[in-house]
């Protein structure tokens, strides 16, 4: 096996082998999808680690390096998301330890579903691990029916209200219509209401919209073109006479989905127009055929999230480096995190105070 990093223009010629190698994984790449990393990479920087063997990728990691508080790599994250998840295949999980092997430093995980069997592989291949921070995340496993997930979820109250706001929203408008995007439908209109739906709202505001950074709009724009082409993005969208009032996208690829991003019209905030949005994905969720899981990647203890997809799912960033790294240079490396992240923690929710607003 020999190891490579491929940067933006290297990683071009080993798309179809990545390809190939997306469609053996031991589990869903999500974020870490070929397509997806490709419109990344090429727009907002970082590599991918590969280990291959006769021209046939075995495991992939998008990846970038770190230089402080200690120098390591950590897995990409970026405006657009990320995922700690190496793709491996699944009749070659040795292929894992080689890439940490060609690594030859600290590797950060960031985000990696503890319960599955990807972070046991993990684990066993690494000749360092540690665990540097657990939380879980609000996550939907779909089971029966719309109506039945929603009686068990919600009293009867909270259901009138949404049937009310529902109802609301199409007072003094001509039309109100709730879509979802088809496989045969063009996706460009789609993605760029969704855009400029979130530009016109908080994040547009604080300069964090997509909208807002031209490499990442390119780089969101061919990313969600990718998957759909490739059958793997969903889209919902509430409108109301004509205008897209609440849009929001999810990755869905085997039996896992994960719902990314929502936008709405902020003044119409009273009648809720993200909730409903919710319950019209729910119940996309719902019909999806053979769909287990559905990850909200919202932070920990989001206050809508946890209170409307009440599953869990398992979370970690661990730490990992091959043997041939030190036992001093890997603990002193765990600790320097650890302790760089409380600093920051505590520096962050001091400067929210401050401004008085909530940590969201």
């Amino acid at each position: 096996m020999t190891f490579h990093r491929l940067d933006r223009a290297g990683l071009e010629p080993w798309l179809p082998a990545y390809e190939a190698l997306n469609a053996r994984a031991l589990e869903a790449t999500g974020f870490n999808s070929p397509g997806w990393i490709s419109a990344v990479t090429r727009h907002l920087g970082g590599s991918v680690a590969a280990v291959a063997e006769e021209g046939r990728l075995l495991a992939a990691l998008p990846v970038r390096k770190r230089r402080l508080p200690l120098p390591l790599m950590e897995t990409l994250r970026t405006d657009l998301g990320g995922s700690g998840a190496p793709v491996v295949d699944r009749d070659r999980p040795e292929a894992l330890a080689a890439l940490l092997s060609g690594l030859n430093q600290p590797l950060l995980l960031h985000d990696l579903p503890a319960d599955d069997p990807l972070y046991a592989l993990v684990r066993e291949q690494a000749g360092h691990f540690a665990v540097i921070d657990q939380w879980q995340r609000g996550a939907l496993r779909p089971h029966g029916s719309f109506d039945d997930w929603l009686r068990t979820n919600f009293d009867s109250k909270r259901r009138g209200r949404f049937r009310r706001n529902r109802e609301k929203l199409g007072e003094g408008a001509q039309s109100v219509s709730f879509e979802t995007l088809t496989a045969d439908t063009d996706c460009t209109a789609w993605i760029e209401d969704f855009l400029a739906l979130e530009d016109a709202g908080w994040k547009g505001r604080r300069g964090t919209a997509l909208a807002r950074n031209a490499a990442a709009r390119t780089a969101f724009v061919e990313a969600t073109r990718s998957l759909h082409a490739a059958g793997h993005l969903r889209f919902w969208r509430i409108r109301r006479d004509g205008r897209t009032v609440a849009s929001t996208w999810a990755i869905h690829e085997r039996d896992r989905l994960w719902m990314v991003k929502i936008a709405y019209d902020e003044s119409l905030a009273r009648l809720s127009p993200g909730i409903l949005l919710m319950l019209d994905s729910t119940a996309g969720c719902l019909a999806e055929p053979g769909l287990k899981i559905a990850d909200s990647c919202a932070i920990p203890g989001h206050p809508m999230v946890d209170n409307f997809w009440r599953d869990r799912i398992a979370m970690a960033d661990v730490m990992v480096a091959p043997a041939s790294v030190s036992a001093a240079r890997f603990a002193a490396t765990v600790a320097a995190e650890k302790a760089y992240r409380k600093t920051r923690s505590t520096a962050r929710d001091l400067v929210y105070r401050l401004l008085g607003r909530h940590r969201v």
